[in-house]
């Protein structure tokens, strides 16, 4: 009885107050009833080694009823027991699968940190570099115009068909959605960006599988186990963290 008093759980549903004093009247009661139950058994001795019968009186009735209560109070005591203890070690499992989700998710967002300062430095070295290029494709010098040429000439042996220059407009426009696509902060968001850079950019049919496979293999743990995950399996802890007052886990 201590170390079940011990190992309830602080939070999660349940009273500690109301099981024990339910336990402890339980208890009380049982006792009575074998004490009671005692008490008939030695008369019940008595009067054989007397060797006179005992009558069924209401006095026999009521110890034996007295006896069967206690059976049954033992019996309630013993399930209320076991219950306390799977509720126990369910809570405490549940803790300590919160925890350990609690400590991946943690590093996780630190190694995005990381990798979004990293991709912040390379951002502002390149948008050095790109406004460079911009001068020499807009400005008009020698090296533009053979730069411009070159993607023309590009674009004629893929398409077939002569691309456009890109107007200082578009570029403006592809710069703002390189920047919020790389500087997200959340896989989510970079998503949403990849159809608007894929027309920016004009990918082709392969180009655009080739990012797609690329970025899968680089899938946050939270999105790739959310796609791998049954149904049924989220259903089932579902049911588990609400039965321990803990909410959905998914």
């Amino acid at each position: 009885d201590r170390r079940i008093e011990d190992d309830q759980p602080t939070s999660g549903g349940f009273d500690d107050s109301r099981d024990q004093t339910l336990i402890a009247r339980v208890y009380a009661e049982r006792d009575a009833y074998r004490r009671r139950a005692e008490a008939a058994e030695k008369k019940a001795e008595a009067a054989a080694l007397l060797m006179r019968p005992v009558p069924m009186t209401d006095e026999l009735r009521q110890m034996r009823e007295a006896q069967r209560r206690g059976e049954e109070a033992e019996a309630k005591t013993a399930g209320l027991e076991a219950a306390l203890r799977d509720a126990v070690d369910s809570a405490r499992d549940a803790r300590v699968s919160a925890h350990d989700s609690s400590e991946a998710l943690r590093r996780e967002r630190s190694e995005f940190e990381l990798w979004r300062e990293r991709a912040r430095g390379l951002m502002e070295e390149k948008d050095r570099e790109v406004d460079a290029l911009r001068r020499r494709l807009f400005g008009g010098d020698g090296d533009g115009s053979m730069i411009e040429s070159r993607l023309e000439s590009n674009g004629s042996e893929t398409n077939g068909t002569p691309p456009r220059a890109m107007s200082a407009e578009d570029f403006e426009h592809f710069k703002g959605a390189m920047l919020r696509f790389l500087l997200a902060e959340d896989y989510a968001t970079q998503q949403a960006m990849m159809p608007v850079l894929a027309a920016l950019l004009r990918f082709e049919e392969d180009e655009a599988a080739k990012v797609t496979a690329a970025r899968e293999r680089w899938e946050p743990v939270d999105v790739a186990i959310g796609k791998q995950l049954p149904e049924s399996f989220e259903q089932a802890a579902n049911s588990l963290t609400d039965t321990l007052g803990l909410g959905k886990l998914f």
